[in-house]
């Protein structure tokens, strides 16, 4: 874990440090054997990508690419299906295959300095070279499918060097290109002489021995400066200066763990005629003394440990090192490492830092007027170490402008969203959206932009599965089956008859809508729709009784509202459907029933209530109460069906004359039109205070969604989080960017 970092910093600061040992795969050498190896044990199932991979330098890294690149768009993922290409079958009379590639990726600065897209050129591949790649794989699988027979070592030598040269395309034996692995092919057989035979297998055990053995390099060298240790070696040692590296839990001390084929309670009765065998209980013990071995071997002693791994996952401490610190004769206390003195001493001449530190340093706690200063040191220690070109000076670094353009450089891709991030574009001939959209469907884009267009424009439903169980009772069933009953029972009546319903009236109403619900879900079991009237009774009886006394007019009606577009001047329509209309007190009034929902607060306080209703308005989730009431300039009322809501928290009216109500039903409407119209949907897995998003828990289109892509829920998150604090508490909102950022905040602030 330390040896990269140990090595690379050791180099920066010019220390001498010698003893360790790289770890196994670090080196090149190491690597490429380690593929060649896989590659004879997986045989024909091989990686067709490790295979490409480990390619000689005969064949050209380019070519390599558009090799790999073609094997994935063809779907060749093992060598075996690389042999069986089949050009002329593959391409018929095409000479060239293109490849897929990307039109553009970000931005880039150019010769200029200025700030332009990122394109990649189109890349192909021939059919010559595509032939090539067949053949080299069918050579390489020649050689793993001939019989494996004892022979003389030369002869497996000489046959796996052949595989590798006309498979692999590395040089030939003698060479001067020839790397020191391919050459410890023979070097082994000679050694094993003529008498000796093997098979294939295993003078490939043998020979990869020799070539771990070679892989290894040691971190520093033969015994002069800094000496790396490990544990045991340090025993009984005394130093001037000591650093202790690996103070995380499970490297020290670390993860005890019995053998398994001769555990401690073995050992135990063992030791009776075997005392020095050891137990794993005891190891914690011989840990324990070494670490205080290690405390006392210098004045100064430094405790460095890992805060978190590769991957940013938090490390715990050593059991150690809290004791060690606690118990040391001098007071000593964790070395604080702030950025802005860790940034100051970037500057310091005295004490200045490595580069790659320096860099790090500024990028974190720097200021652009300083970014040239950095770029012309990183770009001199680059020359020193690794013969790097020369950069840009100073000259043309130096502005403030140009340092803003390269962190715009940096900062741009995360504000170009794509398509599948909910960037869809502007309506083409046949959209959904060039029409009036439904008051629904705006109250989908607040509740989720991305769902509203995979449902309302793409019109996407999600694929039934052959062998799935029978549909449930569920919420959408129960809505559509008392909506059913409530137009069922509209039916053939005038604007004040509403008697009520004897047991036998009402039993023939529930039958006939369960009946007509359950036959449209292709359900014709007497026993389904016998449970279904069960489960709609109750909703049916509380809608009854909230009907009594009141003039219907109207049942399953369509409307459309003109409403007032408040970032350009005219107007648009909306569409909606009332399930009631009813006439109160000479007013109108259009009601619309909720079964499958609870309604926005079952609070006591009316004024509490209140504020729950003005909260949904401005979020964007009651629309259409209020899309009722102005349309008709009267009362848009939503009844809550379900039995367990309480009486006073079961009707909740809208009127057109409440102004504050008004004022957000307009911001709300117009910001989801807007995204609508220009196409700014993009998912919401997360709400603007950063708590989950409820509606993601039964949503039918995981599959077209990034909710489990982590990563791009956070490109996301920080992207809506930077518009909003570039543009300060009040964004454009005339923009793309200004409609994603009110529609992330839910227009709270934008409003206000």
């Amino acid at each position: 874990t330390w040896a990269s970092s140990l090595r690379r910093h050791a180099e920066e600061l010019g220390v001498p440090i010698s003893g360790g040992e790289l770890p196994t795969g670090y080196t090149a050498a190491s690597r490429r054997t380690a593929s060649i190896l896989e590659l004879i044990r997986r045989g024909p199932q091989a990686m067709a990508s490790e295979f490409i991979e480990s390619m000689g330098p005969s064949v050209d890294t380019e070519l390599c690419r558009r090799w790999d690149l073609a094997a994935r768009a063809l779907g060749r993922s093992r060598v075996a299906d690389l042999a069986g290409l089949e050009v002329l079958s593959t391409l018929g009379e095409d000479a060239i295959f293109k490849l897929p590639s990307r039109p553009g990726s970000g931005m880039m600065i150019s010769a200029s300095g200025e700030l332009t897209e990122r394109r990649h050129a189109a890349r192909r591949v021939t059919r010559d070279e595509l032939h090539q790649l067949e053949t080299r794989a069918s050579r390489w699988l020649e050689f793993l499918s001939a019989a494996s027979t004892p022979a003389p070592a030369a002869q497996q030598a000489r046959q796996l060097v052949q595989a590798i040269e006309a498979g692999l395309g590395w040089p030939s034996l003698g060479d001067q290109e020839t790397p020191d692995w391919l050459s410890e092919i023979p070097r082994l057989a000679h050694e094993l002489g003529t008498c000796l035979l093997v098979d294939r297998d295993e003078f490939v055990t043998l020979l990869a021995a020799r070539w771990r053995a070679l892989g290894k390099e040691g971190l520093g060298g033969l015994g002069g400066g800094v000496q790396i240790l490990e544990l045991a070696q340090a025993r009984g040692l005394a130093c001037e200066e000591l650093f202790v590296l690996g103070m995380e839990r499970g490297v020290l001390p670390a993860t005890g763990r019995e053998d398994p084929w001769l555990p401690d309670a073995v050992r135990r009765r063992l030791r009776e005629r075997l005392p020095q065998l050891g137990l794993a209980a005891e190891r914690r013990d011989e840990e324990a003394h070494l670490f205080a071995s290690l405390l006392a071997a210098a004045p100064h002693v430094t405790l460095i440990r890992q805060r978190c791994d590769e991957d940013g996952k938090e490390l715990a401490a050593s059991p150690y090192l809290a004791p060690a610190m606690q118990d040391a004769d001098d007071p000593s206390e964790p070395i604080p490492r702030p950025l802005p003195a860790l940034f100051e001493r970037s500057r310091s001449r005295r004490r200045p830092l490595p580069a790659r530190e320096a860099a790090l340093a500024f990028g974190l706690a720097g200021d652009e007027l300083n970014w040239a200063d950095r770029l012309d040191h990183s770009h001199t220690e680059a020359r020193q170490r690794f013969g790097v070109p020369p950069r840009r000076t100073s000259d043309t670094l130096g502005s403030r402008g140009e340092a803003h353009r390269l962190r715009l450089a940096f900062d741009r891709p995360i504000a170009m969203l794509s398509p599948w991030m909910g960037r869809v574009g502007l309506p083409s001939a046949g959209d959904p959206r060039g029409d009036a959209p439904w008051v629904t469907t705006l109250e989908r884009v607040h509740r989720c932009p991305w769902q509203a267009f995979l449902m309302g424009v793409l019109q996407l439903r999600p694929t039934p599965e052959w062998h799935d169980k029978l549909p449930g009772i569920d919420r959408l069933l129960i809505g559509n089956a008392v909506h059913r009953a409530m137009e069922i029972h509209a039916e053939g009546r005038g604007t004040d008859d509403q008697p009520d319903l004897d047991a036998t009236s009402l039993h023939a109403l529930l039958a006939r809508a369960a009946r007509e619900e359950a036959g449209r879900l292709g359900i014709s079991l007497a026993g389904f729709q016998r449970a279904l009237i069960a489960v709609i009774r109750p909703y049916v009886e509380l809608a009854l009784h909230e009907l009594r006394g009141q003039a219907l007019v109207a049942s399953e009606r369509e409307g459309r509202l003109e409403v007032k577009d408040l970032r350009r001047d005219g107007t648009f329509h909306l569409q909606f459907r009332v399930d009631q209309v009813r006439t109160e007190n000479g007013r109108p009034v259009l009601v619309d029933y909720k079964t499958g929902r609870t309604p926005p607060s079952e609070a006591v306080k009316p004024e509490t209530r209140r504020k729950y209703l003005v909260r949904g308005l401005r979020e964007g989730s009651l629309l259409q109460g209020m899309a009722y009431a102005l349309s008709s300039g009267g009362e848009g009322r939503y009844v809550y069906l379900h039995p367990d809501i309480r009486e006073d928290c079961r009707t909740w009216p809208v009127s057109a004359d409440d102004k504050e109500l008004v004022d957000h039903f307009l911001v709300a409407a117009n910001l989801a039109h807007s995204a609508l119209a220009r196409g700014v949907l993009p998912a919401r897995m997360d709400m603007s205070d950063g708590k989950a998003n409820e509606a993601c828990g039964n949503c039918e289109f995981k599959p077209a969604c990034h909710l489990d892509d982590s990563g791009a829920r956070m490109r996301l998150r920080e992207f809506s989080q930077q518009l909003k604090s570039r543009a300060g508490a009040r964004t454009p909102t005339d923009t793309d960017d200004g409609i994603h950022c009110d529609l992330w905040h839910h227009g709270r602030e934008t409003s206000a």
